[in-house]
């Protein structure tokens, strides 16, 4: 049987590991991270615009910018999430019992096992993952 010690440590990997997971999604350079681009809905299925300069329809281009490749070949490209923000949004969701238990289900079970309420992830990260998420992007 494992002690409270080793549940703690597998709690707080499981955590840095989400939390970079999260982090790493909504900071890459993607079309649908881009304060610039939006989704448009059309018959035959989604389209996404680059709209900066939309707001003089005489002069604007109409950019598709839909794949990976755009994106990260843009010069105009401006991320819509900072760090800061997701690390707070994140650390909401393991504190929201029903979204904690629907995404993050074996994180809810490791704090059951050891009687813990959902807490900020970040306050339980080992100094080592806070350096290592200091380096990653954003």
């Amino acid at each position: 049987m494992k002690d409270a010690s080793e549940i703690n440590k597998k709690l707080r990997d499981l955590r840095y590991r989400y939390l970079a997971r999260y982090l790493d999604d909504r900071l890459s350079v993607r079309p649908c991270n881009c304060v610039h681009n939006h989704e448009h809905v059309k018959e035959d299925g989604p389209l996404r615009l680059c709209m900066l300069g939309a707001e003089d329809p005489e002069n604007w281009p109409g950019n598709i910018c839909d794949t990976d490749e755009n994106a990260q070949t843009c010069p105009f490209f401006d991320n819509q999430h900072d760090k800061a923000t997701l690390k707070k949004e994140f650390d909401g969701q393991l504190q929201d019992p029903e979204i904690l238990f629907t995404e993050y289900r074996d994180v809810a079970m490791l704090q059951w096992t050891l009687g813990e309420a959902p807490e900020e992830v970040t306050t339980n990260l080992s100094w080592w993952q806070r350096i290592k998420l200091w380096f990653t992007r954003g």
